[in-house]
């Protein structure tokens, strides 16, 4: 079945080109959902941010814990080729 209302909500954000989780989960389309927003941590030494995703990680999975469906939306991909631990943005050396 399909949901006009939510499609509609999804659209709106898309064109907007906002890219948050926040309208969403503003818009109570999946009442009783979970949202886990906060940023993975970016711009320290390659150690630290190491050390700070893991506390990321931690903090999520213990968001999560009861949920029985997770939805991931990674802006960069789940591996892109050219990551590097600490970078903001994947660059694509191609281009």
């Amino acid at each position: 079945m399909f949901e006009p209302q939510l499609f509609d909500v999804l659209e709106q954000v898309v064109r907007s080109g906002c890219q948050k989780v926040a309208p969403l989960e503003d818009a109570n389309l999946l009442p009783d959902s979970i949202y886990f927003s906060e940023q993975i941590p970016t711009g320290a030494t390659p150690k630290e941010t190491a050390a700070l995703r893991q506390k990321w990680l931690a903090h999520c999975r213990a968001q999560l814990t009861d949920c029985n469906l997770v939805f991931l939306d990674p802006d960069n991909g789940l591996e892109p080729k050219h990551f590097g631990l600490g970078n903001k943005r994947v660059v694509n050396p191609s281009a």
